[in-house]
């Protein structure tokens, strides 16, 4: 776990924070690189650790970290098929993966080897896997956030894309809504419902709205390649549509909300062109949905462009005309599909259809010839900018702040948060009261009642007393001299962390002395040296009595 952390703060690089954050996602068109694929791929910039991660192109190492990488993803999955709860412990590094590959999701050739070894598909699963999980010490958010990053970035290459149309025979996460379909649909699923779930906060959170943005791009980057979408799909991505649709005929401006719609049509455009024969549920979504998308085309064909591109700059319309053209020239396949099968549907409306199964078998096979030319479809991409650096960043030190390192930084108080043991009544005696308070008036004698000599505070009133602990020995202070090395705070605690008491108490045994001679040999001793025991004894009568009396003057 501490070595995955490492490699994400490696990887980290500050020039990141250069590029803007905002609409960073890049469009590629993969069809002019086809003879050139070399030229697609950002030459890399000069950082040592990234460029090692380029330089990893071997067979070898793409499948010693492809086997490494699965091993720990896999457990999430096998942990959700157990029938006994909890019964496989999960590695408490799964969002490091996580992390990690979003940074191997930017090496063409780490994704390549990845998919001539038949691992992409599971790297895939498992990444939504991973990214749908709850995590203890780290946000929903921020797992959602690497796992789009990842996605967005593995699906803008077309060789990863071709690959969703391969059959998803597994149970989806629990967070994701059941389907039967295809890799695709899982990928689709998974992101029309993270970001219609944030839609609306996408409007006060930058963190929500840079997550719709990914998950958006990555639909629309696996909607040319699918093999028709599930209706689990389709269901998710009209109720999409029409939340953006509604939100812009309340406004009658582009809302935030339908900032989507030009990606959103031109992923159902792709699904048209390029999809049509298994792509029923699309279809048949738009053919019930006629209102929606006839008001939607009033609203942007009635909008009028300036007449000069430099008052639209001036008045910051500029943006608005773009994103009025993104929306007509998506529009042209779905108005052409439109025209050509409403008029079937409407001459077979006295047919008996008892289910929406029964009308999609009434749709035409093939739409060749009544389609437009099919347009360029384009991928999008994320490079590295301020969003993903601070994205990587936070992640890096939300992992370290909770994991084997945390101690570093940890408090006393954290540290230690409940008492070992219960603690037992002591056994030993009490100082009477009247011999208690005098000692206590006779130290405070010449002296700040508020602190003690040694500097340190007495304790207020009403706050409880210091007591001492059933492993602490009679008549030992309960604060104990720091150990050498350590910085004592004012409160008297030190910067080292505590040490737990010991489980048996502690004995403190007297030190050794000689053998001392009975009363009545020193007695015998002193009469040998010519000394008046009776004499003795009498001035030290004297003396005890005037000690009695309060008259010390020429006593002990």
């Amino acid at each position: 776990q501490v070595a995955l952390q490492v490699l994400g703060l490696l990887f980290l690089d500050y020039r990141d924070e250069q590029a803007p954050g905002f609409a960073a996602v890049t469009t590629r068109f993969p069809q002019e690189f086809v003879n050139k694929p070399k030229d697609a791929v950002e030459p890399p910039r000069a950082h040592i650790f990234r460029h090692s991660l380029l330089e990893l192109t071997s067979d070898r190492e793409v499948k010693f970290m492809c086997e490494g990488i699965l091993g720990i993803m896999n457990t999430a999955a096998d942990e959700r098929r157990s029938y006994l709860p909890k019964s496989r412990p999960l590695p408490p590094f799964l969002p490091e993966v996580l992390l990690l590959l979003t940074h191997l999701s930017a090496n063409p050739s780490f994704v390549e080897s990845a998919c001539l070894q038949g691992d992409m598909l599971d790297i895939i699963t498992n990444v939504v896997e991973i990214g749908c999980r709850n995590h203890a010490d780290f946000s929903e958010d921020a797992a959602a956030l690497i796992m789009a990053v990842s996605l967005v970035r593995l699906t803008a290459y077309p060789r990863v894309s071709n690959l969703m149309s391969e059959l998803y025979d597994d149970d989806p996460p629990d967070e994701v809504p059941d389907f039967e379909g295809n890799v695709g649909d899982l990928v689709a699923v998974t992101a029309l419902k993270f970001a219609g779930d944030r839609l609306t906060t996408s409007q006060v959170s930058w963190v929500h709205l840079h997550l719709v943005e990914l998950l958006v791009c990555t639909f629309e980057n696996v909607s040319p390649f699918t093999d028709g979408f599930c209706s689990q799909a389709t269901d998710l991505l009209f109720a999409f549509l029409e939340r953006c649709c509604k939100a812009l005929s309340e406004q009658k401006t582009p809302h935030h909300i339908a900032l989507w719609l030009p990606r959103l049509l031109e992923a159902v455009a792709n699904a048209l062109q390029y999809q049509y024969n298994n792509n029923q549920h699309v279809v048949y979504g738009l053919l019930t949905r006629q209102d929606v998308f006839a008001d939607m085309m009033k609203f942007v064909y009635s909008l009028k462009a300036p007449a000069d591109a430099s008052e639209a700059a001036k008045d910051g319309s500029e943006w608005n005309v773009q994103w009025r053209q993104e929306i007509k020239d998506a529009l042209v396949p779905i108005r052409c599909l439109m025209k050509h099968l409403l008029p079937i549907f409407e001459s077979d409306e006295n047919a008996d259809v008892p289910s929406a199964d029964d009308a999609k078998k009434l749709l035409p096979k093939s739409m060749i010839g009544f389609l437009p030319m099919p347009h360029r479809f384009s991928l999008r991409d994320l490079p590295n900018n301020a969003f993903t650096h601070r994205i990587s960043q936070a992640s890096v030190i939300t992992l370290i702040a909770n994991g084997p390192l945390s101690v570093v930084w940890e408090q006393k108080d954290d540290v230690q948060k409940t008492p070992l043991r219960e603690p037992t009544p002591l056994s030993s005696a009490k100082p009477s009261a009247g011999k208690q308070e005098k000692k206590l008036s006779k130290g405070a004698k010449g002296r700040n009642t508020g602190r003690r000599a040694n500097g340190k505070q007495r304790p207020e009133r009403g706050q409880p007393a210091q007591t001492r602990t059933p492993s602490q020995p009679q008549g030992i202070s309960a604060e104990a001299p720091a150990p050498a090395g350590t910085r004592a705070t004012p409160r008297g605690q030190s910067t080292t962390a505590p040490v737990a008491a010991p489980a048996v108490a502690v004995t403190q045994e007297p030190a050794p002395v000689a053998a001392m001679p009975s009363l009545a040999e020193q007695l015998k001793a002193a009469a040998d040296a010519g000394i008046d025991i009776t004499a003795l004894l009498s001035q030290v009568q004297g003396l005890k009595a005037q000690a009695e009396s309060g008259n010390d003057e020429g006593g002990i």
